[in-house]
This record gives structure tokens, sequence and C-alpha cells, in this order.
């Protein structure tokens, strides 16, 4: 336990490092990650003579392409992940000041220790994360102006095949939602420092193997 902790720990400082744009995080427990990050890039800020390092766009290299949602020829996948879609009605909405929960879960699994992913909430909604009480112990960060959140988990040197609750987003609707209004919630696969999701274990499955997820989002009904 006191390895993965570790290994997390370790995930999460190369996660906040190489993540652009997604640093207006709810998560406590990131502060840190994140002020040594603005701290970093201060000092490098003064160094005159520092380069700048910069993330090429995924078309610019070869070897690299937006990942796809692309399962077996008998539909199945070495992972796939789900965003739940909830129908709540209009008086259920009122009642809960117009925040509803949405569970993203982890329904099939080949084996991982390591994973990214990241999804983007329709830009009318406010939305937070919850990461208590999960399956997995999932660290995120969210960029308001963007509606986008990015994530990172680690599972140390330990290969997990459980299925179960990836994170739980807590979406505020606009107070003008009425019957009828849907709001997609979509997975992304490339985050918006332009760096593909990763899902590895002793295999790459992101690029040796078969990812695939299912968008969910959010509809009032009667």
């Amino acid at each position: 336990m006191k390895f993965r902790k570790v290994m997390l720990i370790l995930a999460s400082c190369v996660f906040f490092a190489t993540l652009a744009g997604c640093d207006k995080n709810n998560q406590s427990e990131n502060d840190d990650v994140q002020d040594s990050a603005v701290q970093n890039d201060a000092q490098d800020d003064e160094d005159d003579s520092a380069e700048e390092v910069t993330t090429p766009p995924l078309a610019e290299n070869p070897n690299e392409k937006i990942p796809e949602n692309q399962a077996k020829e008998d539909g199945t996948s070495d992972i796939h992940v789900t965003i739940q879609n909830v129908e709540i009605s209009l008086d259920d909405l009122k009642a809960q000041d117009y925040v509803v929960p949405v569970m993203v879960t982890l329904d099939e699994n080949a084996g991982i220790n390591y994973a990214e992913w990241g999804a983007l909430v329709d830009s009318r909604c406010k939305f937070t994360a919850d990461n208590s009480e999960m399956d997995y112990s999932v660290i995120y960060s969210i960029n308001e102006e963007e509606s986008f959140m990015w994530t990172a988990w680690s599972g140390g040197s330990d290969i997990i095949t459980t299925t179960g609750n990836l994170l739980k987003l807590e979406v505020t609707l606009p107070q003008d939602a009425g019957v009828g209004d849907s709001y997609e919630i979509n997975y992304q696969s490339v985050s918006l420092a332009e760096k593909p999701h990763a899902w590895s274990g002793e295999e790459n499955w992101a690029s040796n193997g078969y990812v695939t997820w299912t968008d969910g989002g959010i509809t009032v009904v009667e």
C-alpha cells in the first residue's frame, strides 16, 4: 500500500507537469502539486536563457494519431469506459438545486496499472468531481473555461483487472433548464496539451489493444 501511494504521488507529479490548461482543480490534495508547478514556471520565466518547451500537435508526429473508439470484431474491448446517461425530472432537478451526479465507470478491464483520460462537459454547465468512495483513486484537474477535465491514476506495480467506479461528476445545470433539454458529457481521448489517453499494464492497451467508451449526459424529462 505504501508503494502504491508513492507511485500515485509520482504519477500525479508527472500528470500535472505535462498537462496544459487544467489548473483549476477543486481537489485540495492537488494544491501542493500545482503550487510547485507554478513556482517552477516562475523560475523558468526569470531565466532568459531557458528554452521554451512546447508540446507539438499530434498531427506533426507520424507515429501518433488521435485515439479512436474502436471495438474488436465481437464487440468487446480490452478497456471500456461508460459515462452515465441520466434522466431527471424538472421537479427533481429543482429539488437538487440543479446539481446532477453522473458516474463514470470502467466496465471492461484487461489489466492496468496506469491510466489517463478526460471528459468534456456541455459548456452551459458547471461541474466538479468526487473521487471519494470510488473503486479507483483517480486524481483530476478541471479547466473551467474549456469545461474540460483530465485525470490520472496509478496502481504502482500491481496490475488491476477489476471493474468499477472511476469518478463521480457533479454537474450543475443552468437555471433555465427545461423539459427536453439535453447536456452532453463526452469522453476525451486527448488532453488540452494534445497528450493521448493512456491505459497500460503488461500491455499498452491504448496503442496495442482496443479501448472503447460510451458518452453520456443529462436529459431533463417531465
